[in-house]
């Protein structure tokens, strides 16, 4: 097909038709000849190539701002997780330093065998546990914490403990036939309602002891329930505690308060304050087979609507000491030493 207008191929005369937007045939009016005649090329314009050109870079940036975003996003969960890990090992250290071996401690409080050990500087919980041992059951270390809550143990001794342990016994029966405490100084005991049953003594501490017995506990010992050297302090409040030999032996700078309606009973001295002894009773009775309270030098004391019995000798207090007794019982003889008082009211 020509293009533009050209001669007729015929006769060569000059082709009168002007190309159009469509192709079409021209017929020569000298010879008749059929001449076709081709469309008319639009000259292209520039400005639709930049165009296109500049849609076309638009969209290859776009797609790659896209990918760009996503690898950030993927870079993002990647780096976000390293800073949580790195955040994270930091504190889950020390909290599995300290955690794990808590945890070993709880389990093994609550399920594990006996016996067990109370380290230094720690302390532990020991709950609904009915255990028969044969031999100690449980060390306390130096400033260590033991309670035991709701417990039934026997063994021939229950506890061992430390310099400055601090034990509490809480609702339990301990049976020991050698013992239910034996301590360094400094140790802390608190029996609430509880019953402790021991074939020699309930505590025996080498000095500074502290001991509580309070809430209905009862507290029997086939030996002297309490012999302490130095320093010792002991009250009963509202509970019962019977020694075989003895209740309370204290050597020196001893102090004892009775209250509320507490009773200690032994076959032998029931109250034995060696020196330097204190003894507050109040609403409470100390009986006895044969001393009920009984001194070497230095006692001091009150009793009040207490009660005291002492077949061979209900007041035993050696020299120097000063009693105030006040709406009280006495039964049993007073043996007064050198310098000694008791003032009636």
């Amino acid at each position: 097909m020509a293009e533009g207008t050209p001669n007729c191929p015929s006769c060569g005369a000059r082709v009168e038709g002007a190309p159009g937007e469509q192709a079409y045939v021209y017929t020569c009016r000298f010879c008749g000849a059929h001449v076709p005649i081709a469309p008319l090329v639009k000259a292209r314009d520039p400005r639709a190539d930049l165009v296109k050109a500049a849609l076309e870079l638009r969209a290859e940036r776009e797609r790659e701002a896209g990918a760009a975003i996503a690898a950030t996003k993927t870079a993002g969960k990647s780096v976000g997780c390293i800073i949580l890990v790195s955040t994270l090992v930091p504190i889950l250290i020390p909290v599995g330093i300290f955690v794990i071996p808590w945890a070993s401690k709880v389990i093994a409080a609550k399920w594990g065998s006996f016996p067990i050990t109370v380290g230094t500087n720690e302390s532990l919980e020991i709950s609904d546990r009915d255990v028969t041992g044969t031999d100690l059951l449980v060390t306390v270390g130096v400033n260590g914490k033991l309670t035991l809550r709701r417990c039934h143990l026997k063994a021939p001794q229950i506890v061992k403990a430390g310099t400055n342990a601090q034990i509490t016994i809480i609702d339990s029966t301990l049976e020991g036939q050698r013992g239910i405490v034996e301590g360094d100084v400094n140790v802390v005991l608190d029996i609430q309602n509880s019953t402790l049953t021991s074939g020699e003594e309930i505590a025996d501490v080498q000095a500074n002891a502290k001991i509580s017995v309070s809430k209905g506990s009862h507290l029997q010992s086939a030996s002297v329930a309490f012999p302490l050297e130095n320093n010792a302090e002991i009250t009963v409040d509202h509970s019962e505690v019977d020694g075989k030999l003895g209740v309370f032996e204290l050597k020196n700078n001893g102090r004892v308060k009775l209250l509320d309606s507490a009773v200690v009973k032994s076959d032998g001295p029931a109250i034995d304050l060696t020196q330097n002894g204190h003894l507050d009773v109040k609403g409470s009775r100390i009986e006895s087979k044969t001393t009920a309270v009984h001194a070497v030098g230095n006692l001091e004391g009150t009793l009040r609507a207490a009660t005291l019995i002492g077949p061979r000798m209900a007041l035993d207090v050696g020299s120097n000491a000063h009693l105030t007794v006040a709406q009280s019982s006495v039964q049993g003889g007073r043996k007064l030493g050198s310098n000694s008082t008791i003032e009636d009211r």
